[in-house]
């Protein structure tokens, strides 16, 4: 069984106060690491979009 990533490119426009654990530079930090061959088996997910019934 696969394991599966969704993440999509507004995810590094989460800005959060300076220190805070939630921030750009640490996602691109993980996407660095599980771009290397040894997560190749990623299913990665481009994760979609919500809606506001979705999300409230």
């Amino acid at each position: 069984m696969a394991t599966r990533l969704y993440t999509h490119p507004i995810f590094l426009e989460h800005l959060t106060p300076p220190g805070h654990p939630e921030r750009p530079d640490r996602l691109r930090a993980i996407e660095r690491v599980l771009d290397d061959e040894a997560f190749s088996a990623l299913d990665r997910v481009k994760a979609p979009e919500g809606d506001e019934k979705t999300i409230l």
